[in-house]
């Protein structure tokens, strides 16, 4: 999916500063970084790129890498399950809870397929051999076991399906079942006519509570509506996929969404919209059941985030995303950029908006949906950025954004998201190498760069040639007074002043009259504001009046002074 966005839609520019490049006479001057080059703030963005992927896995603890299920509980706290055990994630530390054959107040059994909290905060704990339900209070389990003639109890040892309404539903390879989660005991189920034989008989892989209704998927592609009861009020075959998959292993996804509709998946037939008499059926959307026909992805899982995307996860197929400005698709083939794991087993979402997603290779994988956007070297389908390391922006004429480099200019078409990149120009001089570009600025007359040692610049708008502006190739940033006048940061030479009209300039490094010293200081900002020009060194903040004659300095010092002597940005506010 590529970069759709108009120039409106973008608020705010940013260089994110993670790291210092050392090393160099531009110390915390140029900031660097290899992976996130440039962030843009916006509201509506078509990219891929806005989201950012982490995995909680074994080098945090877990117990393996296969989360078959994942549960956020009332407490903030991250529960996954494991063929190797059930974990618990607090947001530092995992603790592991396993099968002991010497302890009947251990978990039943290591294969953690099914997880819920109920409405008194219980966890409860579907595995391979039975049911557990977890007391926070002495960290314990009781164990709930199918027995040899299973009646009124739970139908099957294999608990593959959990939901919690007025009362706990269990979903087992049996056939469903009920348990009153205050006490602790089975509720029975009415005599059966030929349709609830069918959902005890069959094999249940969803169950999702709707109102007084509980859904629920079967093997057999079969969804049904059971009401508080345990008493069949509807049933429905779901549409066989094409090509149609082996028989025995449809497994159904159920949710509800914040619109109240049950959304259904079985398998690689697509996402629909279910009536509450699950006699209509409505695809949810056609383009996205058909990327998952066409791709023969297997959906598993779906769920809303707090922004109101709905993600659709699949088996080989990564993730997928619907919100109102269109469809995203996740998976390996972004590089770094995209999520570790094309196969995922459950989704949960936290109030914060980011999502967590088990997935069977990587853990738990972390997906938080971002307002920021990034054009990444090398990164996504769109085009990107010729390098990693960012070091100056400008929101130019009609539509622009230019970016400095290291080693060239990127000129990034807003509204088509086309880059074109300057890394030559020339003019009297010959040609000179746009590298180390520090400021930008645009206007009637061209593209003013500068940098070091590339000086300041004016480049052609056919951006062939260029004129250089000042005699000094240090410039680390630029700024223009209410008069008219371009002050200069230039690094180590101090400070010029340029009449754009006339070229004629005057270089401050040291004035014995006014007191202003920048020798040996890096000069990193200025700002004019008022007649007065506000200059950020490394070594303190200086107030010069050139008209006045006058300098006022400020150090860092521990009695209410500056917190620190380095000042690399300037900023006036309206205030002050």
């Amino acid at each position: 999916m590529g970069l759709s966005v108009t120039a409106s839609q973008w608020d705010f520019y940013a260089v994110l500063p993670l790291c210092a490049q050392q090393g160099t006479h531009l110390k915390r001057r140029v900031w660097a970084q290899r992976v996130l080059a440039v962030t843009l703030l916006t509201g509506t963005l078509h990219a891929q790129q806005d989201v950012t992927f982490d995995a909680i896995g074994l080098e945090r603890g877990l117990s393996q890498s296969t989360a078959q299920c994942v549960l956020m509980d009332s407490r903030g706290l991250l529960w996954v399950g494991t063929q190797a055990g059930l974990n618990l994630y607090d947001g530092a530390h995992v603790s592991i809870f396993r099968c002991d054959p010497a302890d009947s107040t251990s978990l039943s059994n290591d294969d953690v397929i099914s997880l819920c909290e109920d409405s008194t905060g219980a966890i409860w704990v579907g595995t391979r051999y039975g049911l557990n339900r977890f007391d926070t209070r002495t960290a314990s389990f009781r164990r709930f076991l199918c027995e040899s003639d299973h009646r009124g109890g739970l139908p099957h040892n294999h608990v593959g399906a959990l939901a919690a309404g007025s009362v706990l539903w269990v979903g087992t390879r049996g056939g469903v079942a009920r348990l009153d989660p205050t006490t602790g005991q089975w509720l029975p189920l009415p005599a059966a006519d030929a349709r609830d034989s069918a959902l005890t008989g069959d094999a249940i892989t969803a169950l999702c509570v709707r109102g007084d209704t509980v859904w629920a998927g079967t093997s057999t592609r079969r969804l049904f509506a059971v009401d508080h009861s345990g008493r069949v009020v509807a049933c429905r075959a779901m549409p066989e996929s094409s090509p149609p998959h082996q028989a025995g292993l449809h497994t159904f996804a159920l949710f509800v969404d914040s619109r109240h509709r049950l959304l259904a998946a079985e398998r690689a037939s697509g996402v629909f919209v279910i009536d509450a008499s699950a006699e209509a059926l409505a695809p949810l959307d056609e383009t996205v059941n058909q990327i998952i026909r066409e791709r023969e992805f297997l959906v598993t899982c779906i769920t809303e985030d707090a922004g109101g995307s709905l993600w659709i996860g699949t088996h080989g197929g990564g993730l997928l995303r619907l919100r109102g400005d269109g469809i995203s698709h996740y998976d390996t083939g972004l590089g770094g950029c995209g999520p570790p794991s094309n196969h995922y087993s459950s989704l949960c979402p936290h109030s914060s908006g980011m999502l967590f997603a088990g997935s069977m290779d990587h853990g738990v994988i972390t997906v938080r949906p971002d307002r920021f956007a990034r054009l990444v070297p090398g990164c996504g389908p769109h085009e990107s950025l010729s390098g990693p390391v960012v070091t100056a922006l400008c929101e130019g004429r009609e539509g622009v954004l230019w970016v400095g480099l290291m080693d060239g200019i990127d000129r990034v078409d807003l509204a088509t998201g086309r880059v074109t990149t300057i890394r030559q120009v020339k003019g009297e001089g010959g040609v000179l190498n746009l590298a180390n570009v520090y400021f930008l600025h645009e206007d009637e007359r061209g593209l003013l760069a500068g940098g070091y040692p590339l000086g300041l610049v004016r480049l052609a708008p056919d951006l062939q040639t260029y004129r250089r502006i000042t005699t000094s190739r240090m410039v680390g940033g630029a700024a223009w007074s209410e008069t008219g006048e371009l002050w200069i940061a230039a690094l180590n030479e101090g400070v010029w002043r340029l009449d754009p009209t006339s070229g004629a300039e005057r270089h401050y490094l040291h004035d014995a009259v006014s007191g202003l010293d920048l020798r040996g200081r890096m000069v990193f900002e200025v700002l004019p504001a008022g007649g007065d020009l506000w200059i950020g060194t490394s070594d303190g903040l200086f107030r010069f009046n050139p008209e006045a004659q006058t300098t006022t300095g400020y150090a860092a010092d521990s009695l209410g002074g500056l917190p620190d002597p380095e000042i690399l940005c300037l900023l006036r506010c309206e205030r002050s």
